[in-house]
């Protein structure tokens, strides 16, 4: 059922990029169930002319609707941090496994294995998927802030919305990710014969077995770094609202450093649990939560919280800036 859910959920996501993007289509919520104040971020600025005029004039009503200018913006800097910063995940994931002990012993790991190449192991499925995930995180996260409001509940259930969006494409390509990222043996050749060895061994299923772990570590993380980025982007202003028209490249990167640091910290234990179960050490949260413990103690829900920080800090930065700069340039076409 979870499988058959995930595939209509990305199948629903792309036949509504489609009717945004060609036709402007909005799908309208119940006001019963959404009674936030509707708050437009854009009503001072001109919307392009590649843009459906419905999608202009739905601004006004209590609707849910996808830009496509966040949709294409969100994808161009998933790409951007994930292949800048894909060599400290895969030094993340080395020490998270249990093959080594401490960053130093895992970069000598990886360079034994095969030199530089080794730390791209396992890059193509999750670039493939950093592409359409991103395009659904910051366009669901723009869409649904727009309904629930530009205050700390709105931004965490905004940041809720496109955590569900972003995990339900990205998981399996992250499953498969992981499984190469760990093949020191080199068993697979490629991407593609990774996705077939896991689903003839473990069943299709071990590609979203990890998901509701995903859904419970990347939810308060990702809560935790956009109320984060959004009060350091206010404070450097008047404190009261964000200033769209006068926010500089050097704030977004600074604001998303901090907010990438501090959300890594929160949801560290979960991404730890989250790792184990991906490469195939637990079927399940409790048991993996039980491995980690009896194998590393409590100390070891925290083992890799050093490249986890070196990764999400930086990789925080380089998104909020691919993404703000991307909107402004495609906003003012």
């Amino acid at each position: 059922m979870l499988i058959v859910f995930c595939f209509f959920l990305l199948f629903g996501f792309v036949y509504w990029c489609v009717c945004v993007y060609y036709c402007g289509f909005c799908l309208p919520l119940s006001h019963s169930l959404f009674s936030f104040p509707f708050v437009s971020r854009y009503s001072s600025i001109p919307s392009p002319v590649w843009m459906s005029a419905s999608l202009c004039e739905n601004e006004a009503n209590n609707e849910l609707h996808l830009s496509a200018v966040e949709l294409v913006a969100g994808a161009f800097a998933g790409f951007c941090e994930h292949f800048i910063m894909f060599p400290f995940d895969t030094i993340k994931t080395r020490v998270q496994s249990g093959s080594a002990c401490h960053t130093r012993q895992a970069l000598k790991h990886i360079f034994h294995d095969g030199g530089c190449t080794s730390l791209y192991r396992g890059c193509v499925p999750i670039l493939v998927s950093a592409v359409p995930a991103h395009g659904a995180y910051f366009g669901f996260y723009e869409a649904t802030k727009r309904i629930a409001g530009d205050t700390p509940v709105g931004i965490a259930l905004a940041a809720c919305a496109a955590t569900i969006a972003h995990d339900t494409v990205s998981t399996p390509f992250d499953v498969v990710k992981q499984r190469m990222q760990m093949d020191s043996r080199k068993m697979f050749s490629n991407s593609l014969r990774c996705v077939l060895s896991v689903v003839r061994k473990e069943g299709l299923q071990s590609l979203f077995v990890s998901l509701p772990t995903t859904f419970c570590m990347n939810i308060p993380h990702y809560a935790t770094y956009w109320l984060v980025y959004e009060l350091l982007l206010r404070q450097m202003h008047d404190g009261s609202s964000r200033d769209y028209g006068n926010e500089l490249s050097t704030e977004f990167l600074v604001a998303g450093f901090c907010a990438g640091g501090a959300a890594s910290v929160v949801s560290f234990p979960l991404d730890n649990v989250k790792t184990i179960i991906q490469l195939g050490h637990s079927q399940s949260f409790a048991s993996a939560w039980r491995y980690v413990l009896m194998r590393r103690g409590i100390y070891g829900m925290f083992s890799g919280v050093v490249p986890r920080i070196m990764y999400t800090a930086p990789s925080g930065a380089i998104m909020m800036f691919s993404y703000e700069t991307a909107k402004s340039k495609l906003l003012s076409f």
